[in-house]
């Protein structure tokens, strides 16, 4: 996001929020060597879950993020049963709910905003099937609405902690951390939210005031949304809330 983008102050514009869901994209009877696509686009970093099995024998295989570089290899002496089926986290693997040794050349996420190419590699003339699950923006609950007094800050902190990656801990890394924080005057919508529980995140999209002079028509959208004040309730025939308050992971602008 550019620096430009970090404070926005009393805007008004129209609105869409959706709940961020478990997202489940399956494919069966691949070849070995097959590349799926994940999108990932206008969503911050996930950590995906994979459900991988083999139609063959096999004693070797492959998983390699071509978006990022990262990749993982199981690998044994013994081959791997037809059928089996491999749990994959970004960090470890499991076999019949018990870990088994895989070689990590770092942690297997999804990378922001951009689709993600994964190959497969099971072996010579093998197939098999794939489950892919992450969280991203739920298409099918997206409420639209119609927000004023918008305003958005841009948090940004320094400190020197420890970092763990892959269970390896290195100290003395300095780590800049980008937040932001945002509040509604006014949010104006017809569809009520079902839940409005504060462990849900959100995915928000608005668009800038192409009215405004000088200012380029964009569209802002807003992943890993934590609503923390609902605000008041007002409103008969739509529904309106007053004061929301709320905090944002990452932002894009498309």
């Amino acid at each position: 996001m550019n620096p430009e983008y970090y404070a926005v102050s009393s805007l008004e514009t129209d609105i869409l929020i959706s709940p961020e869901t478990l997202y489940s994209q399956s494919h069966i009877n691949l070849p070995t060597d097959s590349i799926i696509q994940l999108d990932n686009t206008t969503n911050m970093e996930r950590s995906p879950l994979i459900t991988l099995t083999i139609h063959n024998a096999s004693n070797n295989i492959i998983l390699t993020n071509q978006t990022t570089s990262e990749s993982i290899t199981i690998s044994s002496l013994i081959d791997y049963s037809l059928g089996t089926v491999f749990t994959i986290y970004n960090d470890s693997v499991y076999v019949n709910n018990t870990e088994i040794s895989a070689n990590f050349s770092g942690l297997f996420n999804l990378q922001e905003n951009t689709i993600n190419d994964i190959q497969i590699s099971t072996g010579l003339n093998t197939t098999f099937d794939i489950n892919v699950q992450w969280i991203c923006q739920s298409d099918a609950q997206i409420v639209q609405g119609y927000m004023q007094g918008f305003s958005l800050n841009c948090n940004v902190t320094q400190q020197k902690k420890q970092v763990n990656r892959l269970n390896k801990y290195t100290n003395g890394v300095i780590n800049q951390d980008i937040s932001y924080d945002f509040s509604i005057d006014t949010l104006r919508y017809n569809s009520y939210f079902i839940n409005q529980d504060p462990d849900i995140t959100y995915h928000i999209a608005y668009q800038t005031d192409s009215s405004v002079f000088g200012i380029k028509q964009q569209i802002v959208h807003m992943s890993g949304v934590s609503i923390n004040n609902w605000g008041i309730s007002q409103g008969e025939i739509e529904l309106v809330k007053e004061g929301v308050k709320g905090t944002v992971c990452k932002i894009f602008v498309v």
